[in-house]
């Protein structure tokens, strides 16, 4: 297997369990490939880049047993209609991006196990500096000052509760939530955010929920077993030789 389709694999295998979360995270990866190929191609012409991106995706959630994009497997084959039909796609693309990622933290949110965890010192140093770049590169997004300072307060609000020995991870879901559904006018510089989030998210998935931190039960049975009873005390001073 050569390196090409083992990391085209190795993508897909990175890709949450949930199929409408996967789905959610395939199309944003999508959207960046196209948006780094506007910036290295500014004066292209033809809908080919835009033709790959719906066949990724729409193949994708056929695979995947999904059905959000039905209207759209046959898509127009003169580029004089494409344009209007991925305008349309496009902003499909972004109702369901938000509508999952708002229903995964509400799940979330729901299920206090699944938003506490326990995550480990370095892990949590390693956070810090992620969320201190997040905090940098939301200054020079081109967005109201209300939804900037809505976006920091969410991420002071997390970093609160990294400060405790479980940490509940709801602010930095919100928080992925509120940036998905920045205006798709600013969405390539919010491109590295997005990636800066993602990283943070993998930290989670290596933290372990209060639960699953317990030690097995063999363990704490070892740990909760009761003392050994000390001996009758006249049996004891019979065998004392003094």
């Amino acid at each position: 297997m050569n390196d090409r389709i083992e990391d085209l694999l190795n993508e897909f295998r990175g890709l949450p369990d949930d199929p409408k979360l996967a789905f959610a995270v395939f199309c944003r990866r999508e959207r960046e490939r196209l948006d780094e190929f506007y910036e290295n191609h500014p004066n292209h012409s033809g809908w080919n880049a835009e033709r790959t991106m719906v066949d990724r995706i729409v193949g994708f959630q056929n695979v995947y047993g999904i059905d959000f994009l039905s209207e759209f497997e046959n898509s127009p084959e003169t580029d004089a209609d494409y344009g209007r039909f991925f305008q349309k796609f496009s902003r499909k693309i972004d109702q369901l991006i938000t509508m999952i990622l708002l229903e995964n933290a509400r799940v979330a949110k729901d299920d206090a196990l699944r938003t506490v965890l326990i995550i480990e010192p370095a892990h949590k140093k390693a956070i810090r500096e992620l969320i201190d770049q997040i905090k940098e590169k939301l200054d020079t997004l081109d967005i109201a000052d209300n939804k900037r300072e809505a976006l920091a307060r969410k991420l002071n609000a997390f970093l609160n509760e990294l400060d405790q020995d479980r940490t509940r991870i709801e602010a930095m879901l919100l928080f992925a939530v509120e940036l998905s559904r920045t205006t798709r006018e600013v969405d390539k510089n919010i491109n590295p955010i997005t990636r800066t989030v993602e990283r943070i998210f993998g930290f989670f998935d290596k933290s372990k929920t209060p639960n699953e931190a317990l030690p097995a039960w063999e363990e704490r049975a070892k740990i909760n077993a009761p003392a050994k009873q000390i001996e009758d005390a006249s049996d004891v001073e019979d065998e004392i030789p003094f």
